[in-house]
């Protein structure tokens, strides 16, 4: 079973036939999936589809930074927050490829700081947006003491995934490192260890063919794909480690009393959760 760790199932490609979408996820082994938003706009949709087999997340991208992120924003954030206590916060991050204008991205560090102190006082993973701007994005994770969250579509420096895994976050990698020429992604997910790795499809983006969806997962490294043996050592710890790397104890640092235990009640036993959803040795 696979945790597809970056699917917007709520934009309108997937959201408008979402029963076919899951049981063809289903049938490639595909069960659970995080589901991030954009913007504020996407909230509401999001918000309906948190269920036990989806982990919704609640932000606002840096594409969308320079005209959201006002207070009224930070409170209806928060307030989602409060009323799904396992829920993530993202999409957030920066990206200063497609934005030159110093001014713009400063704007974007100000949103992304505003979100990180929601997730830090919250204590929620936080799923990230990195693009040409890794040293920014580190210095404010450490700033807040941020340690748990995914850097979605990895696309950086061996050196720079190093100082993300040391900060506690998980990589994500997906279709991207079926191309060829994505050399970077490509030898994160061969040198990094399983540990450091959560898989993602980025659906419906990410595929020039047709829309992408969650059960792309099956081209993934498996034995017979020409990538193989140059992504992993082995085919067959993976699914394992996968799934491993996404249970929510390990997003999760600290399990909140509110948490709705109807997002965990599939994850297998051997992960550390009591049957009321709560890590062995945890105190309420």
């Amino acid at each position: 079973m696979f945790t597809d760790t970056h699917t917007h199932l709520a934009e309108p490609p997937l959201a408008g036939r979402l029963p076919e979408i899951l049981a063809e996820a289903a049938a490639a082994g595909v069960t659970r999936f995080f589901v991030p938003s954009a913007r504020r706009a996407d909230w509401p949709a999001v918000s309906a589809l948190a269920d036990a087999r989806i982990v919704p997340a609640f932000g606002i991208h840096p594409w969308f930074a320079a005209e959201e992120g006002g207070t009224d924003d930070w409170q209806a954030l928060e307030e989602l927050l409060r009323r799904h206590p396992q829920a993530m916060l993202g999409e957030t991050g920066l990206d200063y490829l497609h934005t030159a204008d110093e001014t713009q991205r400063q704007r974007q560090r100000e949103c992304l700081s505003a979100q990180l102190d929601l997730a830090s006082r919250h204590r929620r993973p936080v799923l990230l947006h990195n693009v040409r701007a890794g040293a920014d994005l580190l210095h404010l994770l450490r700033q807040h003491g941020i340690r748990r969250g995914i850097v979605h579509a990895f696309s950086g420096s061996m050196e720079e995934a190093r100082l993300f895994a040391a900060q506690g976050m998980k990589i994500g990698i997906g279709v991207l490192v079926l191309n060829p020429n994505a050399k970077k992604a490509r030898r994160a997910a061969a040198e990094l260890p399983l540990s450091a790795l959560v898989l993602e499809t980025d659906s419906p983006f990410m595929a020039k063919d047709a829309a992408n969806t969650p059960a792309r997962f099956a081209p993934l490294p498996k034995p017979s794909a020409p990538c193989a043996a140059f992504l992993l050592p082995s085919w067959l710890p993976l699914p394992k480690a996968m799934w491993r790397n996404c249970w929510m104890r390990r997003i999760f640092r600290v399990v909140p009393k509110s948490l709705n235990c109807a997002c965990l009640r599939e994850i297998p036993a051997e992960c550390g959760w009591s049957p009321l959803c709560r890590p062995r040795g945890h105190r309420q």
